[in-house]
């Protein structure tokens, strides 16, 4: 397990090139722990409308979950709740 910081974590999730890794992150709405598997850059389904916030702004990142039941849905997750981080089989450990 290796032990990375919060920009080095987006920085690792915003440069994932489109392959799938696994999210631990602190809700805002309730303060509990959520994990998830997410891949950046997926381009089915966006509209390109766009959100009605800036997420950047917001401490937030967008990923696409994938799930067994509803197959995959765009969230956002908040930058600073972000735990660890599973990449080609490596745990990142989220350092404040």
């Amino acid at each position: 397990m290796q032990v990375i910081n919060e920009a080095t974590a987006l920085e690792m999730i915003e440069n994932s090139g489109g392959k799938i890794f696994g999210l631990t992150f602190i809700k805002r709405s309730n303060g509990r722990q959520r994990e998830m598997t997410a891949r950046k850059g997926v381009k089915q389904g966006v509209t390109g409308e766009g959100q009605p916030f800036d997420v950047k702004a917001a401490g937030l990142t967008t990923v696409c979950e994938f799930t067994a039941d509803h197959g995959w849905q765009f969230r956002n997750v908040p930058v600073e709740g972000i735990v660890s981080i599973r990449m080609q089989g490596v745990t990142f450990l989220v350092h404040r």
